[in-house]
């Protein structure tokens, strides 16, 4: 699909920048900052993606068996990508002084959120 090919690119093209970033900074001061660590991390689950769906020339996985079961873990697999892309996109926001006071209240909510689904489990169990 021309959709899944563009998101290849983004990918590959996200990594290759994070490379980038890492050989320029050096190990130490580059692993210092969150973002660039959560960053290789959206790097990461893209690879996972794109290996379990993708990757015929292996011939053992995802489309070239013809395997449904790891198609639909591949798309999992995606779907745990936008965990890592949504806090990173709300990072970029915060820069802008109109979504500057969003994000200290979407993190206090997630805070009260968290206390809140403690006591359910404690409830539950």
């Amino acid at each position: 699909m021309p959709v899944e090919i563009l998101l290849y690119i983004w990918i590959a093209g996200f990594g290759y920048d994070e490379f980038g970033e890492l050989r320029d900074a050096g190990t130490m001061f580059y692993a210092t900052d969150f973002w660039s660590l959560w960053d290789v991390g959206i790097v990461i689950v893209g690879a996972a993606f794109f290996i379990s769906r993708e990757l015929r020339t292996i011939g053992m996985i995802g489309l070239a068996q013809h395997n449904d079961h790891i198609i639909d873990t591949s798309f999992d697999i995606l779907a745990l990508e936008a965990l890592f892309l949504i806090p990173r996109l709300c990072s970029l926001l915060s820069l802008i002084p109109y979504f500057g006071t969003l994000i200290p209240c979407l993190k206090e909510m997630t805070k009260d959120f968290i206390k809140f689904l403690s006591l359910v489990v404690i409830l539950y169990l």
